[in-house]
C-alpha cells in the first residue's frame, strides 16, 4: 500500500474533493456490496491536500471500532491464485508470493471486462506510481550512493522476477480471453504495473489460513494479499490497527480495527510498518517529515574511517561474531544505536576482558558516554556534509523535474541539522 509524492503534490492544488461519485469507485462499492462487504462507518473517499486519495468518515471514529470488514474470498490470496488456472500455465519452479500476485493481477488486467476482479482493477492507479527505481538509468545514476544502491537492487529484483516469469510460462498455454499465447500477453510494462501495485498495496494475511493448500510452487509463506478498498487507506507511522479473521455462517471475513480514535472528516490511516523515510521513498514513493522511525545510518567502514579507529584482528572478530558490524548502525533522537555504541566501545577498549559484560549489560562508564557523544557529533558532522553535497550535486546534474527526490534530499539535510541540535540540548 502506498501513494506517490507525484499524486500528493498534484492533489495539494485541490480542496478536500470527494471521489465517491467517481464511476470506478461506485462500481467497486457495488461489486463489494454484492459480495457481502459491509461498510459500518460509511467510509468516504476524498482527495486530501498532503496525501492525495484517502479515506475518512462522516462521523467520529472511536478506538476499537471496525474500519472495514471484507469477505476473505474477495481478497486476492494464494487460494485465489490456486483456484484459478494460473498455476497450470507455469513450469515447475518456486515463486514468491509477490511474483504470483503480480502475474495474476497482470493477467486479470489484460482480461478487462472478462475479469471477475474488473471492478477492483479499474479502481487501481494506471499507470503505476512513479518510484525512484523506475526512472531511466541516467537518473538513477545521479542519485546519492546509498539511494543508488537501493534503486539498482529494486530494479534488478523486478527484472529478475519478470525474466523468471517469462521463462516459466509454458509456451503452449493460451490466454483465456484472447486465445493468444500467454507469453505474448505478459509484456514488461504490464508486469511492471502489477509488480509495483502489489509491492505498494499488498497486506499481510496469516499464512496458516492456507496451510491445507498445495503451495509447492511457493518459495516463501503465502502471507501477501491484495485487499480491495482497504488499500486506499494511507500510511502514518502513528496509526494503530489490528486485524482479525473470523468465521460467520461458514464464511471467513477479514476485519480491520482501529486502535486510535479519529474526529469527524479526519483522514483515517493505517501503519505499513516501522519504515524509515528511505524505505518509504524507494518502495512507496513518499516520505514523512516527522517520521519517528527515521535515523542516520552508517556502515562499519564509515564509522572506522570517520572516527579514525584502527582495530586489531581480535577486535574485528569480536564485532563480526556478535553481528555488530553488519546492521543497525545508526543515530536517531535517542542517540547512538546499540551496535554503534558497541563498535565505539570495542575500538576504545582493546584487550578488555570484561567487554561483553559492559556492552550487553549497558554498563558504560560516564567517561565512555562523553567519548561516545563526541564521536556521535563527529559522525553527524561528516554525514551532514555528505547530505549537503548530495543535494547540490543532484540538483545540478538533473533537470529537477523529480521534485520528490529533490525534496527528500533537502529533507535529509534538515533532519541531520535538527538531530544535532536536539542531541546537544539533551546533553545540556
Amino acid at each position: 500500500m502506498g501513494r506517490t509524492k507525484r499524486k500528493r503534490t498534484r492533489a495539494s492544488k485541490t480542496q478536500n474533493l470527494s471521489l465517491n461519485s467517481d464511476l470506478s469507485i461506485i462500481n467497486l462499492r457495488k461489486w463489494m456490496t454484492k459480495n457481502d462487504w459491509t461498510d459500518p462507518l460509511h467510509l468516504h473517499l476524498r482527495i486530501f491536500p498532503h496525501t492525495g486519495r484517502g479515506l475518512t468518515a462522516k462521523k467520529s471514529v472511536k478506538r476499537n471500532e471496525t474500519l472495514i470488514r471484507i469477505p476473505l474470498d474477495l481478497l486476492v490470496t494464494y487460494e485465489t491464485i490456486e483456484k484459478s488456472s494460473l498455476l497450470d500455465t507455469l513450469e515447475e519452479n518456486e515463486y514468491t508470493m509477490h511474483e504470483l500476485l503480480s502475474l495474476f493481477l497482470a493477467v486479470e488486467k489484460h482480461k478487462g471486462k472478462g475479469s471477475a476482479y474488473k471492478c477492483y482493477i479499474m479502481s487501481l492507479p494506471d499507470p503505476e506510481p512513479i518510484l525512484p527505481w523506475l526512472n531511466p538509468l541516467e537518473k538513477i545514476s545521479a542519485l546519492p550512493d546509498d539511494l543508488k544502491i537501493t534503486a539498482h537492487k529494486l530494479r534488478n529484483n523486478f527484472l529478475e522476477s519478470f525474466a523468471k516469469m517469462r521463462r516459466s510460462i509454458i509456451p503452449t498455454c493460451l490466454c483465456q480471453c484472447c486465445k493468444k499465447p500467454l507469453l505474448c500477453v505478459i509484456k514488461e510494462n504490464l508486469f511492471r504495473w502489477a509488480y509495483v501495485l502489489v509491492n505498494t498495496r499488498a497486506v499481510y494475511v496469516d499464512p496458516q489460513l492456507f496451510k491445507s493448500l498445495n503451495t509447492f510452487k511457493l518459495s516463501n509463506a503465502p502471507s501477501m494479499a491484495l485487499c480491495p478498498f482497504l488499500d486506499m487507506l494511507n500510511h502514518d507511522h502513528l496509526a494503530e490497527t489490528d486485524v482479525m479473521i473470523y468465521k460467520q455462517q461458514g464464511r471467513l471475513f477479514y476485519e480491520l480495527v482501529t486502535l486510535k480514535s479519529y474526529e469527524k472528516y479526519e483522514q483515517i490511516f493505517i501503519p505499513y510498518g516501522a519504515h524509515s523515510n528511505e524505505k518509504l521513498l524507494m518502495e512507496y514513493g513518499f516520505f514523512l517529515p516527522d517520521n519517528h522511525f527515521d535515523c542516520v545510518r552508517f556502515d562499519i567502514k564509515e564509522v572506522l574511517q570517520i572516527c579514525s579507529f584502527r582495530l586489531n584482528e581480535s577486535q574485528y572478530k569480536y564485532l563480526k561474531k556478535h553481528g555488530f558490524d553488519s546492521a543497525d548502525i545508526y543515530i536517531n533522537h535517542a542517540g547512538c544505536s546499540f551496535n554503534l555504541n558497541a563498535i565505539i566501545y570495542v575500538a576504545l577498549n582493546a584487550g578488555d576482558k570484561n567487554i561483553s559484560n559492559v556492552i550487553f549489560g549497558d554498563s558504560y562508564t560516564p567517561e565512555f558516554i562523553v567519548s561516545s557523544n563526541s564521536y556521535r557529533e563527529t559522525l553527524l558532522k561528516v554525514k551532514l556534509r555528505t547530505f549537503e553535497d548530495d543535494f547540490e550535486k543532484y540538483t545540478l546534474v538533473t533537470d529537477q523535474d523529480n521534485t520528490l527526490t529533490c525534496a527528500f534530499l533537502k529533507y535529509r539535510v534538515t533532519y541531520v541539522r535538527n538531530l544535532r541540535i536536539n542531541l546537544e540540548q539533551n546533553i545540556l
